[in-house]
């Protein structure tokens, strides 16, 4: 890990040793801890202190990036595996790691690798699914709303106010002969 120079002038003095610690490992609880304080503090003055902000920020990208190389090294060279037999070390194999070469693959190529894309357009994970129904069931709503205004659309309310004095091709009573009236027990019956 690389010696990082931080702003010393613009940082509380306890900040150095919670910002090398983050860049190390980027969790916040333990990297206060190793400064002397609690994450709550160290919160707070990140919230304060704009100086101290980027920093925390630059930390964490640098966590981050090591983290990043591990994984593709991880994924590409692979890693030595022991091959034990009967509790005796008797060689190793290495194993290359094809989940995280996706994981790799779905952050740098998110428009072509991404899960919730499927070249036929229909969304893969579930969550996709999802919104694709709640879209489609605003788009269904608006066409029922649409054609409740039309008036040759059978069964389906016109309003009164929006072809008053109009002639309606075919029916003189504004649409509303012929609609279904509901009752409780799921039957309909005929207007007359």
């Amino acid at each position: 890990m690389r010696v990082h120079m931080w702003p010393a002038s613009k940082i509380p003095p306890w900040a150095p040793k919670f910002l090398d610690a983050l860049m190390r490992d980027p969790n916040v609880s333990r990297a206060a801890a190793i400064a002397g304080y609690g994450r709550q503090h160290a919160y707070a003055v990140r919230a304060e202190n704009a100086a101290f902000r980027k920093c925390w920020d630059e930390a964490v990208e640098i966590a981050v990036d090591a983290l990043e190389s591990e994984v593709r090294r991880r994924a590409m060279d692979g890693v030595e595996r022991p091959i034990y037999q009967r509790g005796v070390f008797v060689g190793s194999v290495r194993e290359h790691s094809d989940q995280l070469a996706a994981l790799l693959l779905k952050a740098h190529r998110p428009e072509k690798y991404r899960e919730n894309i499927r070249h036929s357009g229909i969304p893969e994970t579930p969550a996709a699914q999802v919104s694709v129904m709640v879209d489609m069931g605003r788009i269904i709503e608006r066409q029922i709303a649409e054609a409740a205004m039309l008036p040759s659309a059978p069964g389906l309310p016109v309003p009164a106010d929006r072809f008053a004095g109009q002639a309606v091709e075919g029916r003189r009573d504004g649409g509303t002969q012929g609609r279904r009236e509901g009752r409780d027990d799921g039957q309909s019956k005929e207007k007359t």
